[in-house]
């Protein structure tokens, strides 16, 4: 129907993201039926520059509240975290996974680098905090996970109930790390809203992810996994796509490389990731972007579809 809605001096505008390649040239239909796409992730941005040309696309990330997610002191992280948890746990380093509990996202495996990880370490001076529902139909069962991994309740636990965003901000707080290694991954919003709240982020190199945890100058605001194994998927209605896949050992020395970090270089990156996303990711940058196309494309389309072609009497 875009030919229908455009002809009344509607454009159709389209915010899009997609995970991964080889380029969905089965999308270029939809593509076509738009007058301009924003493209959340610069994968994203190039997959629909290479079947429209640059034209009729541009990269407008994803934004976030930037007064919402944010920096706490020192003081404050202290006082949540003994509320939280307790006294025992003030000085554990804490990993936090803020994502769905579905089979892409890894859980399993994320699961058990971190047994493996506080194997190493000491199991009294790591705890992981997963924000995320155990029961969720679209992954595994964790809690039988946890129980087959060895993993007991004062070394994981979970938050499942929908909280407000001041919450999470808190839970980043208190966190040393957020992790995220789905095997695609359009944006990965968690990785972002860590950032913002000064905290590294462990990450696979696919999608979306990869804008985020390299600053403009090529700081590396956390860790991020180049994938071992890439495998060509697909269903009926995605004839393919590839899954970008770690393994638990890079998992593993992913944790360890920012548990071992030196407090100064963490200070140092922790300021980094803030200001890069004060730089780039901010709701106020989106909109604006957003806004002036929006603007555009109206007084464009003002007098009907400029890309019809129209016939006049004989």
């Amino acid at each position: 129907m875009s030919d229908e809605i455009q002809d009344r001096g509607i454009p159709n505008l389209y915010y899009h993201v997609w995970d991964n390649g080889p380029t969905p040239t089965f999308n270029k239909q939809f593509y076509d039926s738009c007058e301009f796409i924003g493209c959340i992730s610069k994968l994203t941005h190039n997959i629909v520059k290479e079947l429209c040309g640059p034209g009729k696309c541009k990269y407008i990330p994803h934004g976030i509240d930037i007064d919402i997610f944010k920096p706490l002191s020192a003081e404050e992280r202290i006082e949540h975290k003994s509320k939280m948890f307790n006294k025992k746990l003030d000085d554990r380093f804490v990993l936090f996974y803020n994502s769905r509990n579905a089979r892409r996202k890894s859980t399993s495996s994320i699961v058990e680098s971190y047994r493996d990880f506080a194997n190493l370490v000491g199991k009294d001076k790591v705890f992981f905090l997963m924000h995320t529902d155990p029961a969720d139909p679209e992954g595994a069962n964790l809690l039988a996970v946890c129980e087959m991994l060895g993993l007991t309740p004062d070394q994981i636990a979970f938050s499942k109930e929908k909280i407000p965003a001041q919450q999470i901000n808190i839970y980043y707080n208190i966190c040393d790390c957020t992790i995220n290694a789905s095997n695609n991954e359009g944006f990965g919003l968690s990785c972002l809203e860590s950032l913002a709240c000064g905290r590294q982020a462990i990450v696979n190199k696919t999608g979306g992810l990869q804008d985020q945890i390299f600053d403009d100058e090529g700081n590396e605001l956390g860790v991020c996994m180049e994938p071992l194994v890439r495998t060509l998927t697909g269903s009926q209605e995605i004839p393919w796509i590839l899954d970008d896949r770690n393994s638990v050992e890079q998992m593993v020395q992913s944790m360890l490389k920012l548990y071992n970090q030196s407090k100064e270089e963490k200070e140092k990156k922790e300021k980094l990731a803030r200001d890069w996303v004060l730089k780039k990711f901010t709701k106020e940058q989106m909109i604006k972007s957003w806004d002036e196309i929006i603007m555009e494309k109206i007084e464009l389309y003002k007098n009907g579809n400029p890309n019809r072609i129209k016939f006049g009497k004989i």
